[in-house]
């Protein structure tokens, strides 16, 4: 079933693409591997980089490139796509550390920095993609997806940020020898198609790896479906590679055809471009650009070269007049005695066989000025204290013509004020020291004054503010940090005092403290500062005094002065030390023969932390308690394992959960519930309720977070089976039916519809399909995420096998992000079965 018409449209959000890509096929370390991924002949995995990215698979991905506008109107990078090539293969020895049998992206990361930095690897260039291939077995894991498991991925794409390298692009590829669920084809043809995928997807959006928004370096990306490749998710074809073999390949999203293809015909197109775009010339001269041509779709042509838009007196000559696309022309603009001034926007005009092109540069004419300067006062505000003086830079500049010179005078000054200029006369460009000053009886106040710079071909002025004070009274500010103070009788402890100038010059402050309850002695360090600095203020209590709340007051003395702040000091009682206990959960259930883990915290309820030790009793026969670690500080927690023998009696029990310390002991209960395994109903010749339609779970066995029968938005009938919930329920919640496929029966086939938002991270739906014979397990439905609509997903059964089908939804239980699947129409097929997806 294929998503709606209107659904898919990648958008271009202004990042690079890979314009002329390399595949450098590296070798993971030593193993196992898939024979055509480390073979030298043909067909094999170096042969298929070679022959498909030289092949009709690339030519159409002119659609994307990105001489246009991004989504947000700002430049692209101007990156035409084409064909690429094989660097070639490479076999590296990976660290100990980075080449485990289970490894991290961080340490494919780390490994492949260093290889390059080694100079194993060749250096990349903004077009290298390192294509890494690893062995059979291994498993990799991108924060909480791993590779060839339930829920897990077939491959991926990554970038890694700049540092002493350029951005580095890679594609993580496992081997999917013997691997279900990656493709249709065999092993060789689904590992060409789903590097195909990640080929493609690095080449249109290879910067995705760093990208946290809608915009740079994000290159062509749907919102709703994702990157070029996933639109087009496990759909295979094949194509002709340059070498003349054809290969399996993933088709991939096409915008201009509407739907995923392999390749299709283009027409021969190009681009024109100037540089640079902007050119400045006087009257009576001459300025040049290069006119570039480049092929952006199709075969090169000729193309034929003109400008319009130019002003009167000014002729434009191309050298050549024509260009084949690929090449480049130089443009010469010759201005006229008489060309008027002003700027000017040229049009160049390609004209090709299949197309016209156009792109416009900027032309400025300018013509000569008259000498001109400009005049600035730094600072434009001067403040002075009545009977001192105070200074200002004035700066002069060349504006138009050349530098003159310029005389100084200063007007709108107050009585009492006098101006001096040192140069008074100065040559533009240069700057001169203006002094006023001020009388020790003029009013206070701000004037407002015009410093006028005289040229012989321009005068120009510069507004001057001067603000006149008379002297203060020096005064002080006085304060105490923290307000209050909490001791225990019996102790001391600290504040500081914060003093700060007021008014005035800064002034010797005593500082002393009244108030002082009995018991309460106070000491200052310094006892006199100056103001603006601080001094601590230690209070000593002692072990007899009453407790209570009391009110200190700090004082200030100063020469002209008398400042005052309250402290508050609290004096308690020292408490018995003490603590709480819990179990999380509170309650557990577990089958006999298995083990159950709870956490038990301590929290201290009065005094300081005191060791606990645990200990469990009430336990049913059969079970064992244990603890890790035995004992912790109380506010510490531990956990608690409670493991149940097979022989364990079913039940409900309370099992008491004891800390001991010093001086106090606590219980808490944890609910225990032990049940023995009832083995799944097995269902023959057909699916129990495969439609739901009994408004029931009946024949299907639920578990985990969140199962319901719903009845709306289901695929056919009345009702469906819903996993998860529309709000964050954290974890799997799954269905189970065991049955006997019977005779004529060629497939198991269900349908299923995702709500997953673009948000969700590690949210998915999955199926598994396990055959009793040989316990083989399949994935009919590997992690699927941000899909609309219902989807058919069908897989191939053998009459009279005994299978168990397990249907899950993983929620990560983050409250933006609910996700929830529904399942309907799971029954047997004797034609056949609808697509797949990996």
């Amino acid at each position: 079933m294929a998503p709606a018409a209107s659904g898919p449209q990648l958008s271009y959000y202004g990042g690079k693409v890979l314009a002329k890509v390399k595949v450098v096929q590296v070798i993971y370390g030593a193993g196992t591997y898939l024979a055509q991924t480390t073979a030298d002949a043909s067909p094999g995995v170096s042969s298929f980089y070679q022959g498909v990215t030289a092949s009709p698979y690339f030519d159409w991905l002119s659609e994307y490139n990105t001489t246009g506008n991004a989504a947000g109107g700002q430049p692209g990078t101007n990156q035409v796509i084409g064909r690429g090539s094989l660097s070639g293969r490479y076999v590296i020895a990976p660290s100990a550390a980075n080449n485990g049998n289970a490894i991290q992206d961080a340490n494919i990361q780390a490994e492949l920095n260093a290889q390059i930095a080694a100079g194993h690897l060749p250096a990349p260039d903004a077009n290298t993609l390192y294509s890494l291939f690893f062995r059979n077995g291994q498993s990799i894991c991108a924060g909480s997806s791993c590779s060839l498991v339930s829920g897990g991925f077939c491959a991926y794409h990554n970038t890694i940020a700049a540092g002493s390298l350029p951005e580095l692009y890679y594609a993580v590829e496992p081997d999917l020898s013997n691997v279900i669920g990656c493709g249709a084809g065999n092993a060789f043809q689904n590992t060409t198609s789903v590097a195909s995928h990640e080929m493609i997807e690095s080449v249109t959006d290879p910067g995705v790896g760093l990208a946290n928004v809608y915009g740079p370096p994000l290159g062509w990306y749907d919102g709703n479906y994702g990157e070029i490749g996933d639109i087009c998710n496990g759909q295979q074809d094949t194509v002709t590679g340059g070498d003349g073999v054809t290969y399996t390949v993933q088709k991939q999203f096409s915008n201009v055809a509407g739907h995923c293809i392999v390749s299709r015909t283009t027409t021969n197109d190009f681009s024109v471009t100037a540089s640079p775009a902007s050119l400045s010339v006087a009257r009576s001269s001459s300025v040049t650009a290069t006119v570039s041509v480049s092929v952006t779709a199709g075969a090169a042509q000729s193309v034929v070269l003109g400008a319009s838009g130019m002003p009167a007196g000014v002729t434009a000559t191309f050298s050549p007049a024509s260009v084949t696309t690929g090449s480049s022309a130089r443009l010469t603009l010759s201005t006229g005695a008489t060309t008027a001034g002003g700027t000017y926007s040229v049009v160049i005009t390609g004209t090709g066989v299949s197309a016209t092109r156009t792109t416009s540069v900027s032309l400025v004419v300018s013509v000569p000025v008259v000498n001109n300067f400009s005049i600035a006062a730094s600072p434009a505000t001067l403040t002075a204290d009545r009977g001192s003086s105070a200074v200002a830079t004035i700066s002069t500049a060349v504006t138009a013509g050349a530098a003159q010179s310029v005389a100084l005078s200063a007007s709108g000054l107050p009585a009492g004020v006098v101006a001096s200029f040192s140069p008074a006369s100065i040559t533009a460009g240069s700057s001169a020291r203006l002094t006023l000053a001020t009388s020790s009886t003029m009013a206070g106040g701000t004037y407002a004054l015009v410093v006028t710079g005289t040229g012989p071909s321009a005068a120009q002025t510069t507004p001057l503010s001067l603000v006149v004070s008379v002297p203060v009274v020096a005064n002080f500010s006085l304060g105490v940090s923290p307000a209050s103070l909490a001791l225990v009788r019996g102790s001391s402890g600290a504040v500081t005092v914060v003093t700060g100038v007021a008014a005035g010059a800064a002034q010797t402050v005593a500082l002393s403290a009244s108030g002082l309850p009995a018991g309460v002695v106070a000491s200052f360090s310094p006892a006199s500062i100056t103001a603006g600095t601080t001094s601590r203020l230690t209070l000593t209590t002692s072990s007899t005094m009453a407790a209570g709340t009391y009110a200190i007051v700090i004082t200030g003395t100063g020469r002209t002065a008398t400042q005052t702040t309250p402290l508050s000091l609290v004096v308690s009682v020292p408490v018995v030390a003490n603590f709480s206990i819990s179990a999380n959960p509170a309650s557990l259930s577990m089958d006999r023969g298995s083990s159950g883990v709870a956490t038990i915290a301590t929290a201290v309820t009065a005094g300081s932390a005191q060791t606990v030790v645990f200990g469990a009793s009430d336990l049913p026969a059969g079970v064992v308690a244990s603890f890790s670690p035995t004992s912790v500080a109380a506010g510490g927690s531990a956990r608690l394992t409670l493991s149940a023998s097979s022989g364990a009696a079913g039940g409900t029990y309370a099992v008491v959960i004891a800390g001991a310390g010093p001086s106090a002991a606590h219980t808490t209960t944890l609910t225990l519930r032990v049940s023995v395994p009832v083995p799944p109903p097995v269902s023959t010749g057909a699916v129990v309720n495969g439609g739901f339609e009994t408004g029931t779970l009946a024949g299907w066995t639920p578990g985990g977070a969140a199962v319901s029968v719903v009845s709306d938005g289901c695929h056919s009938g009345n009702y469906c089976a819903r996993l998860g919930s529309t709000v964050a329920a954290k974890g799997d919640s799954n269905l189970a039916q065991t049955f006997t496929a019977p005779a004529g029966s060629v497939a198991l086939t269900f349908g299923y519809k995702m709500a997953c938002t673009g948000n969700a991270t590690g949210d998915s739906a999955t199926a598994t399909l396990r055959d009793a014979a040989g316990g083989t397990l399949v994935m009919p439905l590997p992690m699927m995420c941000s899909l609309t609509g219902w989807w058919q997903v069908g897989v191939y059964i053998t009459p009279g096998h005994t299978y168990t089908l397990t249907l899950v939804n993983h929620n990560s239980g983050i409250p933006t992000d609910p996700t929830y699947a529904l399942f309907d129409d799971v029954a047997f097929s004797s034609t056949g079965m609808g697509p797949s997806r990996h």
